[in-house]
């Protein structure tokens, strides 16, 4: 073949890819004298790379040639196990992509990986077989020590649509008539890691996107599929997440980036013409079940993102995998699901931990998927408890990891990323270091504004929990024994919740339970205990049990509201520790706002 006809037809078949049609059509389209002359790619030098270990990382390298110059397309990969080097092999099902995650179900067995080069016209190569490794089963997870050893770390909601409703002042507000590049420029890198430093951060979780479809990074598949300019809807400016991870190392701060497992699905070009959503073929205004192709598109910006940023980025906190879509990420017959996001998200760095967020729930300190390295831990308040050390999940070597906010409670967004503070400083402090003395790790939601500044009554928090858990200040005891609402020592056990912004009760906090039955235990040392709570129309009764013995029912009814009631005292009680708790037995609600100690 000439090579103005290869050229003319390699043209061909590139516009008609780019006009939607697949490489197959192209193919069969092709003239006959042009594709009789053609010859298949080839690829060789195949060799696996990464951490041959459970809950560790492998890719498969190799070396791309075709005989008529044409770039690399679609290759195709499978992977497939083995109980010795020799075999025999079996494919494993659904993993067909160039990197994987290794869960612990592949310790002890041989891996190996299949290519089937194929070029930008659509023809196929011959495959070929990469020489297998042994995957060593490690006792835990050594990619998680980083984050165990960090102990507690601290994230930002620095959004689009949050930024305004956040701002402390005028100005750190998005301006009118001010692009989002224009906004991003404004962060002050510098600034940001030294306000990082003062909290005592191991590592930091910083929100790359989320719904509305502004995202803090530049991304070509972002933009190509979604019709967008750099500057739109990505900054054309800067890399924001590049260059906090180089200033946040020079500290030892490690960067964990945000991001929801499904493209964002409120994002408009256009006010109300969800244009964005669609293209990624997404449920408009809703977290619905995504399509294969949706995952398909949507896992290369996230693709894009993690061979970007390499070894910079040690991990990903994925939201958004909600029970009702988990199905669509199960079906390993498919070719996306569970071990092709997580194959996405390890890319660049096989030591890279990730995470995948059900929301909140009884399982937010239980892992999501085979492929997560650490909890979600969503909560909304302090006080959380790992019951076996460090890791949530034996079986499945997952750190237990809890993340909650101190930002002051908003009706429609909790405290997230919000301004002010919902948490009583002492508890706070007292939870981080029991919870961390006990193998947890910690991450504590503040809100950043737009010159990467930390709220200043946030930083001042952070700042006491530095002192005691890595400068080694005595652990603070609650003032006048008063132990609120929020202390981890607390144990609530039923359908409980906590509220804040209230007038009145201690901190202006307490938590509720509608739910008879429900009970709140406190073990204490001391020769005297109050129990403390509100007196209101919708309160009704609640049994006190003092070391296993009911000691008599309390009324909290009341014709009109009374905050901080003490509704029962015991004094004179024997030296040495005592348990109690307090359980609703009637009316609409029962709270606690305070426990006190004497003596």
């Amino acid at each position: 073949m000439h090579d103005d006809q290869q050229l003319t037809r390699r043209k061909m078949l590139r516009n008609l890819a780019a006009a939607g049609l697949g490489t197959t059509t192209a193919v069969l389209i092709a003239p006959p004298a042009l594709a009789d002359a053609s010859h298949p790619p080839i690829a060789q030098q195949l060799k696996i790379t990464g951490s041959a270990r459970t809950k560790g990382g492998l890719e498969v390298r190799y070396g791309f040639q075709d005989p008529d110059g044409d770039t690399e397309g679609a290759t195709r990969f499978r992977w497939l196990t083995g109980p010795t080097e020799d075999g025999p092999w079996t494919p494993l099902t659904g993993v067909l992509t160039r990197n994987i995650g290794i869960p612990l179900s592949y310790g002890g067995q041989y891996l190996r990986a299949e290519v089937t080069p194929v070029d930008e016209t659509g023809m196929t190569g011959r495959s070929r077989l990469s020489p297998p490794v042994l995957v060593n089963t490690v006792e835990g997870n050594p990619g998680t020590d980083w984050l165990h050893n960090a102990r507690y770390g601290v994230s930002h909601h620095f959004l689009s649509n949050y930024l305004n409703r956040v701002a402390a002042s005028p100005e750190e507000k998005w301006q009118d008539g001010e692009s989002w590049d224009d906004l991003l420029k404004t962060f002050d890198v510098n600034a940001y890691a030294d306000d990082m430093e003062k909290a005592g951060a191991g590592f930091a979780i910083l929100t790359l996107g989320q719904n509305s479809g502004y995202m803090l990074a530049p991304n070509h598949a972002y933009e190509r599929i979604a019709g967008l300019q750099p500057g739109e809807r990505t900054p054309a400016g800067r890399d924001l997440p590049m260059e906090i991870a180089d200033e946040l190392a020079k500290r030892g701060i490690k960067l964990v980036l945000y991001i929801p497992a499904n493209p964002p699905h409120t994002a408009h070009k256009q006010p109300g013409d969800y244009a964005i959503t669609k293209a990624f073929g997404y449920t408009p205004g809703t977290d619905g079940v995504p399509s294969q192709d949706t995952m398909a598109k949507w896992q290369s910006v996230i693709r894009e993102y993690s061979e970007r940023y390499g070894t910079k980025l040690a991990g990903w906190w994925v939201d958004g995998v909600f029970p009702g879509l988990q199905p669509a990420y199960q079906d390993m017959t498919k070719p996306y699901n569970w071990s092709s996001l997580a194959a996405a998200l390890k890319a660049g760095n096989p030591d890279r931990i990730i995470t995948l967020n059900s929301g909140l729930g009884a399982r937010n300190h239980q892992p999501t998927s085979v492929y997560d390295d650490y909890t979600p831990g969503e909560t909304g308040s302090i006080g959380a408890m790992p019951s076996s050390g460090r890791w949530a999940d034996a079986e499945q070597s997952t750190q237990w990891f809890d993340f909650t906010y101190l930002g002051a409670n908003d009706p429609g967004w909790a405290g997230w990323g919000n301004k002010g503070t919902s948490q009583d400083t002492t508890s706070l402090v007292r939870w981080v270091k029991a919870a961390t003395d006990q193998g947890a790790a910690i991450c504590l939601d503040t809100r950043v504004n737009r010159y990467g500044r930390l709220d200043p009554a946030q930083l001042a928090q952070l700042e006491q929990v530095r002192k005691v858990v890595h400068e080694g200040t005595p652990v603070p005891e609650p003032e006048g024994g008063l132990y609120n609402d929020t202390d981890f020592l607390i144990t609530y056990v039923g359908s409980w919740a906590g509220s804040s912004g209230r007038p009145g009760d201690l901190n202006g906090d307490v938590h509720y339970t509608r739910t008879d039955g429900d009970s709140a235990e406190f073990t204490f040392s001391g020769s005297g205990i109050e129990y403390i709570t509100e007196r209101n129309n919708d309160m009704g009764q609640v049994d006190v049990y003092l070391d296993g013995t009911l000691k008599g029912t309390v009324d909290c009814y009341s014709a009109t509201k009374q905050t901080q009631q003490v509704l029962f005292k015991a004094n004179g009680l024997t030296a040495g520790r005592h348990t109690i708790r307090v359980v609703k037995k009637s009316g609409t609600y029962m709270l606690v706002d305070a426990f006190r100690v004497t003596g």
